[in-house]
């Protein structure tokens, strides 16, 4: 996973998506459902960015589904995300939206605000490409009424600690 990872950052995309697929193998064989979910969320991303789109999708779906089964909601909203970028790419803009709203179930299940902003935020992207401008303008209104009030609270925070 370390070389994958050091690959992906020397912009060698081909060499990354192998190493991440013998990691992958070597979870497999050793059991271990955690470096799985690791690896195929990882593979995700360097296929989309091979241009991979429907391998991205497999391999996140699957890290997905091991993931709930791990019970990591907060990796699961993650990869969910990326999985709808690869759906988007593709143009499958429903599928797109789908991921997007259980990403965004998820955040709000576990107290991600940053993340459900950002869901919120993409839900309205994708609510553009489908010119559905109403739903577009009510999901990024949203966003912007909760980022604004996380500012608000960051701001008052360390005030209230001075007080202390």
């Amino acid at each position: 996973m370390d070389l994958a990872a050091l690959r992906w950052k020397m912009e060698v995309p081909e060499d990354s998506a192998r190493y991440y697929e013998e990691a992958l193998d070597l979870a497999r064989e050793h059991g271990k459902p955690e470096h799985r979910a690791a690896a195929l969320a990882s593979l995700s991303v360097v296929y989309r960015d091979l241009g991979r789109l429907r391998e991205s999708i497999r391999s996140g779906k699957q890290a997905v589904e091991l993931l709930r089964g791990l019970d990591d909601p907060q990796a699961e909203a993650y990869v969910l995300t990326s999985v709808a970028e690869s759906h988007r790419a593709l143009g499958h803009l429903s599928s797109a939206l789908s991921c997007l709203k259980r990403s965004l179930r998820l955040r709000r299940r576990i107290g991600d605000s940053e993340g459900e902003i950002g869901a919120l935020y993409d839900i309205s992207g994708v609510y553009e490409s489908l010119e559905d401008a109403e739903h577009a303008r009510e999901a990024s209104e949203e966003a912007a009424s909760k980022q604004e009030a996380l500012q608000e609270e960051a701001r008052v925070a360390p005030n209230a600690e001075r007080r202390s």
